[in-house]
């Protein structure tokens, strides 16, 4: 499971060509082709906070669901979310409570 403090994550987002190696040797890259074209990345959406702290009220991550409602890549975020169990801050439009919802649903889901 990664887990990154929430301004490791910000730093991630914000640079390219960056990846993350955990307590394991296993590495996260922070630069997948497809995030280029995530509604995140636009200019406007600059000053969302897509990871907002974990004693901020319920509509503090209000913002970043909503940049995520049109995104073009928004299934295929969620889904590197969940295959990498990332534990911090808004992917695919999830926050990690919903992610770990699906997580546990995508385990008693049988494979056909």
């Amino acid at each position: 499971m990664i887990r990154l403090p929430v301004q490791q994550f910000q730093v991630l987002r914000e640079t390219k060509s960056q990846t993350w190696q955990d307590d394991s040797n296993n590495t996260f890259p922070f630069d997948e082709p497809w995030m280029t074209f995530g509604a995140c990345k636009l200019p406007e959406n600059r000053g969302i906070d897509f990871f907002p702290s974990a004693g901020s009220n319920q509509y503090a991550s209000a913002p970043a669901k909503a940049c995520c409602v049109t995104c073009r890549v928004r299934k295929t975020c969620l889904i590197y979310a969940l295959d990498n169990n990332i534990e911090y801050g808004i992917w695919g439009g999830e926050n990690e409570r919903s992610r770990k919802r699906l997580i546990a649903l995508r385990k008693k889901t049988p494979k056909s």
